[in-house]
């Protein structure tokens, strides 16, 4: 039971680990602990997986981007609820970039 507890203790360990020379380190004197280096080894370099990171890198970035952007448009739409009365509607779409029609549906869900 104390082996198995080791073993596990290195393979938790062995995925924590962040480079190929700590993984090995790690690994050494186990058969098995060396096979799951390798199957890391595939895994990290393989270029079907580098690919799939790219996407999924790129699909963050644009989900990012879009949130900022959403954000954006959200305070500008609130920035144009709160000037109603203080500006004219056309002094407010002039100001936020808004269309008037859009501060007019914006203002009449908030009033």
């Amino acid at each position: 039971n104390v082996g198995n507890n080791n073993l596990l203790e290195r393979l938790l360990l062995l995925i924590k680990a962040s480079t190929d020379e700590e993984r090995r380190s790690i690994a050494e004197g186990s058969e098995m602990l060396m096979d799951v280096v390798t199957q890391i080894r595939k895994f990290l370099y393989d270029e079907e997986t580098k690919e799939m990171k790219n996407i999924q890198d790129k699909w963050k970035e644009e989900a990012r981007d879009e949130g900022l952007k959403e954000g954006r448009e959200q305070t500008k739409i609130d920035l144009a609820v709160k000037l109603i009365g203080k500006l004219s509607l056309d002094e407010i779409a002039q100001v936020t970039g808004l269309s008037k029609d859009l501060i007019a549906e914006k203002a009449s869900l908030k009033i």
